[in-house]
């Protein structure tokens, strides 16, 4: 049987001690074109370099992807990505003006509206046959927001 070693995130966070300040390890941005470089400052940082989820995601690795890739000048990317489902919880300084700012406005306090009835689709009756054969939506849910018969018909 193999030894398993499991981390907290406090001891986690403790594994990724900071070898250097916030000001040395905060990522020079000045080039990048993307959303997170848009939003994220030197004070920020500081305080979000402090923070992990559950799991042990950072600071570092929601925005590693937009450090790594600067970006087009024409072209504006995200840069930035959520580890786990806490990330937004726990970044929510970064990812909400990113999420708004890159959705049109679309705010935390918003609600997605959700019509999964096939009956209501609109649309599709005009589409080419020599470029579209077939169609077929997949409806995803989180487990975490999944509800079992009982829990609904309670």
């Amino acid at each position: 049987m193999q030894n398993v070693l499991l981390f907290s995130s406090e001891s986690m966070a403790k594994t990724t001690m900071k070898k250097l300040s916030a000001e040395e390890d905060f990522p020079d941005l000045s080039q990048h074109n993307n959303h997170m470089a848009t939003f994220l400052t030197l004070d920020m940082y500081t305080r979000l370099r402090e923070l992990a989820t559950p799991n042990g995601f950072t600071i570092d690795g929601v925005i590693q992807t937009g450090v790594d890739n600067p970006g087009h000048p024409f072209i504006m990317t995200v840069g930035c990505v959520a580890g786990d489902e806490e990330t937004y919880e726990v970044f929510k300084e970064l990812l909400d003006p990113v999420i708004e700012d890159r959705h049109g406005g679309y705010k935390p306090s918003d609600k997605h509206k959700t019509d999964i009835n096939p009956a209501n689709l609109k649309g599709g009756d005009d589409l080419d046959p020599d470029y579209v054969l077939s169609f077929f939506p997949d409806i995803l849910q989180t487990l975490n927001t999944f509800k079992s018969w009982n829990e609904k018909h309670k």
